[in-house]
């Protein structure tokens, strides 16, 4: 009894979770996008990781949404007994944990966790959450520093980490088959290997995995696990922006062809996939099943691609704006036409970019990866001006143009001054990043 009343305690004393409680005791039933959704949060990762720090008051039904469970019913007796009660109202009267944004870094084959990683992080306001590596190196730091900064080690299968941080590692880890002690002064210096050799293999990974999946989204109906469920005229004319999420099955969409929708379903259910027009804003939701989406119209003044499980194709288009956020899954991107800016984030899985960038002007492709492999082609017109700035802490980051490689601080000559100019801001602490540029 009196493990549940801390374990109630220590779930509601987040405001995120309090709101994820009270939403699924008034709407529940319900889905996963839908209840993030209607808390306000847009990072997946986030989402699941306070939804992992509460799993014991919620349950899922026969379909797969959310519901309170015994103690979860709980939990909203004693919300209410100290006048929670108001989905965006009363705050308790009580010291409760600070809210924070939650950083999830995983699906890959290592990671080093360095002194000036884990202060970029606290400078930022995060907690690191460590999941599913393989091979996880905690560099010696300072203790309140770790503490501060780490939030929870998940499935990891070798965690090497300081004897000088081994108790707090022990506290925040679960799932960890081996943790190992190091010297105080951390790992021994890193094995130099030839940048090429490292792209030439992330390359191929990166390129197999891409076909790979997108040669399964090609087979799906024909696999006669999913039946058409919606083939109907779908026209975008009032549409300016897109805001793309996928959590799971299959999203294409192309521009600059005919207006159609097209939804494959499961046999028997309802497909996992929303749209929503409100003024000239489109949101789509994919979270399961598959989605095709075609349009006549092609310009737009912002895409926004957010992507932790399926696969996204966005093929044609041209776009004022491209954002692209992916913890997971994967994201191929065609044959598309910038006229000021890509943005990427990147904490796993992995994208495919191919951009044509609009001749005038500055245009900036800026960066922030932790994990997963990213691949980007930028065709620039004739006579471009190059410009890099940012920070690599970890992970691996190439830049090439045709046979010259550029690092943070380069600038070509006549930058300032010049008609047509790139500037390209990387923040890398992990993860492989591959820019080419083209002219």
């Amino acid at each position: 009894m009196e493990d549940d009343i801390n374990y109630i305690l220590q779930a509601i004393g987040n405001e995120t979770r309090r709101k994820i409680l009270l939403y699924v005791a008034k709407e529940g039933p319900i889905s996963y996008t839908k209840l993030m959704k209607r808390v306000g949060v847009e990072d997946s990762g986030t989402f699941g990781f306070h939804l992992r720090k509460m799993q014991r008051l919620l349950k899922k039904d026969d379909m797969g949404e959310y519901v309170l469970s015994d103690l979860g019913r709980k939990a909203i007796e004693i919300l209410n007994r100290i006048g929670y009660t108001q989905m965006e109202g009363k705050h308790i009267e009580q010291p409760l944990e600070k809210d924070y944004k939650v950083k999830v870094i995983g699906d890959m084959l290592s990671y080093e966790l360095t002194e000036d990683i884990a202060r970029m992080y606290r400078e930022k306001g995060y907690k690191l959450v460590f999941k599913d590596i393989l091979k996880l190196t905690i560099h010696d730091m300072p203790r309140d520093l770790f503490d501060e900064v780490v939030e929870e080690i998940d499935n990891c299968l070798t965690v090497s980490a300081p004897s000088s941080l081994r108790d707090l590692v022990e506290l925040k880890a679960k799932e960890v088959f081996n943790l190992r002690s190091i010297g105080r002064g951390g790992p021994g210096p890193k094995i130099s290997m030839d940048l090429g050799l490292i792209e030439g293999i992330v390359s191929g990974v990166l390129t197999s995995v891409m076909d790979i999946i997108s040669k399964a989204a090609l087979k799906m109906p024909a696999r006669g696990n999913l039946e058409l469920i919606v083939d109907e005229e779908y026209k975008l004319d009032d549409i300016e922006e897109l805001y793309l999420e996928c959590s799971g099955g299959l999203a294409s969409f192309k521009f600059g062809g005919r207006d159609r929708l097209v939804i494959w379903a499961r046999p028997g259910t309802e497909p996992r996939v929303d749209l929503d027009k409100i003024g000239g804003r489109l949101r789509i939701d994919v979270y399961g099943d598959k989605l095709e989406l075609n349009s006549s119209k092609d310009v737009f003044r912002s895409c926004r691609v957010d992507v932790s499980g399926g696969m996204v194709s966005l093929e044609r288009g041209v776009y004022k704006e491209l954002s692209i956020d992916v913890s997971g899954g994967a994201v191929k991107v065609k044959d598309v036409v910038l006229r000021r800016g890509l943005n990427l984030g990147l904490e796993g899985g992995v994208v495919n970019v191919e951009v044509s960038m609009e001749d005038g002007g500055e245009k900036v492709i800026r960066g922030e990866l932790s994990g997963g492999m990213m691949k980007v082609e930028a065709r620039v017109p004739r006579g471009t001006k190059v410009k890099v700035g940012g920070r690599t802490l970890g992970g691996v980051a190439s830049i090439r143009r045709g046979s010259s490689r550029l690092s943070p601080g380069y600038m070509d000559p006549g930058y300032a001054d010049a008609e047509s100019k790139l500037l390209i801001e990387l923040d890398i602490s992990g993860g492989y990043v591959d820019i080419h540029i083209v002219k």
